[in-house]
This record gives structure tokens, C-alpha cells and sequence, in this order.
């Protein structure tokens, strides 16, 4: 089951990550041949001033 995390500075609602997230989740299904139940996709927002922590 593939996963795809994607982090990032906060700043964008909520709907342009889900948008975000359903995206990238259709590309890996085209890419991989899976079906969407078998994507995952997490967001996470990391402040700017704990950005390199995080990395």
C-alpha cells in the first residue's frame, strides 16, 4: 500500500488540500495500476520557524 506524505508551511485551507491530496492520490492509481482504496495520503503543515526540525 503505497502512502504519500506531503508536508508543508501552513497557509492553505482546507479544501486546497484535499484537492491536493485527491491528486496526488489519482496520479500514484494511474502511475501504479492500484485502485484508491489502496492510496493513502497525509498532510501535514510544519511551521516555518520548526521546518528544518522536521526535516
Amino acid at each position: 500500500m503505497p502512502h504519500i506524505a506531503i508536508t508543508m508551511i501552513p497557509g492553505r485551507d482546507e479544501a486546497t488540500k484535499r484537492t491536493l491530496a485527491q491528486k496526488a492520490q489519482e496520479f500514484m492509481v494511474k502511475e501504479l495500476g492500484v485502485e484508491p482504496k489502496f492510496v493513502s495520503v497525509s498532510i501535514q503543515d510544519v511551521p516555518m520557524e520548526n521546518w528544518q526540525e522536521s526535516m
